[in-house]
């Protein structure tokens, strides 16, 4: 930014000669000097950073005779304006998860404003370090309000040989069971989601596809599973060879240590199966998607006469909006080995991942941690997100690294979202 200046020398106000005035601006042109700017008309100033900055002049003796300089200021800034000031866009004290949290009315500014998100475990059961506690997240801002998110068992189609029963510990009440053979071979279609060509429309983009899957009895060979996308006119296409797959272990009782870990017995495992892009295909494919659930065995003998294999459902977070996150591990401080409940703040006003302990006496509280460890992603930012997703998974106290993530119980948590508006200049001034 260039400002043009003429300086006069105070003749009554000692110590604003020319000098004075003209070192002065030297000092306020360095790194860490702020700008504030109000347009015409405006009710409030921008705020811009400055980085570097100069000041020069124009000498002339006529001029300089009547205590008069020609000067201009030159001032390197961050390229966004800003607010000082934080808004408030929502915030909840009980979630249950996976859940949103939503907001309405528009975004101040014209440029994407720096968020802050900050994440605090509430289940009773792990305030007091239960034997489960919360120890990933997942959590994304987009502008679908009409985004589904979770998708339940009880909507899911059932193909042959599964069934659809209750079940409190699956994340929506039901699942679907799947008896399969003793010497069950190759992949074969779990289930299967339609999404209506009315409603396709609001599901485009790409998303991390998250599900809740449970092997039984505990003695059987961990099972595989996938997830892909295909056309509704084309429902028969062979699995896609790009998909992730997953591994399910066993369920063993009561979480006991064992080959592959803690498991959960009777909770479901939550098995991440990468990314997936809506609609399957390329522009021209009319009509809607479908969602298609694979599963396979280890091998082509599991060992056991009737083993089972259980889905508690999907859930499908959007990464292509204005933010998306994850943290596979680390909200249980300083491990699970010794586990209290932690609280995720990501600000990206400060640019940082702070992962603290959370207690209302501060001589007992846990210390501040860097979460970079742990978590993946950017810092949260905000343009049109209108939607917070949210989405959690516990692991087994004092078992270690080892621990599988897991939907165990209900979950709940308190979040609130807030942002420092921002603004660009088109034009200099």
């Amino acid at each position: 930014m260039v400002f043009p200046l003429i300086l006069r020398a105070s003749q009554s106000i000692p110590n604003l000669g020319l000098l004075d005035q003209e070192a002065l601006l030297r000092k306020l042109a360095r790194p860490g000097a702020v700008l504030d700017l109000k347009p015409q008309g405006a009710t409030s100033a921008v705020r811009f950073d400055v980085l570097a900055g100069r000041y020069d002049f124009d000498y002339s003796v006529h001029q300089n005779r009547e205590g008069i300089r020609l000067g201009t200021l030159k001032l390197e800034t961050a390229p966004y304006g800003y607010w000082p000031t934080m808004i408030l866009l929502a915030s909840a004290a009980s979630i249950g998860l996976p859940g949103a949290l939503t907001w309405t009315g528009s975004i101040v500014g014209d440029a994407p404003g720096l968020a802050k998100i900050a994440f605090q475990a509430t289940v009773a059961s792990n305030i007091a370090a239960g034997s489960w506690m919360p120890d990933m997240v997942a959590l994304a801002i987009h502008h679908r309000a009409s985004n589904i998110g979770l998708y339940r068992p009880a909507s899911m189609g059932l193909n042959a040989g599964a069934s659809l029963l209750n079940d409190v510990f699956s994340p929506a009440s039901q699942a679907i069971r799947y008896a399969a053979s003793q010497n069950q071979a190759g992949w074969f279609h779990l289930s299967n989601y339609e999404i209506a060509s009315a409603l396709e429309p609001a599901h485009r983009g790409r998303f991390r596809a998250f599900g809740w899957f449970r092997a039984e009895p505990s003695q059987a060979l961990p099972w595989y599973v996938s997830l892909d996308t295909v056309a509704q006119g084309m429902p028969s296409n062979a699995l896609a060879s790009w998909s992730a797959v997953a591994t399910v272990p066993p369920a063993v009782a009561s979480g006991t240590p064992g080959a592959y870990g803690a498991q959960p017995s009777p909770a479901y495992i939550l098995a991440e199966l990468g990314e997936l892009a809506l609609p399957a295909v390329g522009s021209g494919m009319g009509g809607g998607q479908r969602l298609r659930v694979w599963a396979a065995p280890a091998t082509s003998n599991v060992g056991i006469a009737s083993p089972v294999l259980l889905c508690g459902g999907l859930y499908l977070l959007p990464v292509d909006s204005d933010f998306a996150g994850v943290m596979p591990r680390g909200l249980a401080i300083p491990t699970t080995l010794t586990p209290s409940a932690g609280r995720l703040t990501l600000d990206s006003e400060i640019s940082q991942a702070i992962l603290s302990g959370y207690s209302l006496d501060l001589a007992s509280a846990l210390p501040a941690q860097n979460a970079w460890a742990y978590y993946r992603g950017p810092l949260p930012k905000v343009a049109s997100g209108v939607r917070l997703e949210l989405l959690a998974g516990t692991r087994k106290t004092a078992s270690g690294a080892t621990g599988p993530v897991v939907h165990n119980a209900p979950a709940f948590a308190s979040v609130s979202v807030s942002y420092r508006p921002r603004f660009q200049f088109l034009k200099g001034i």
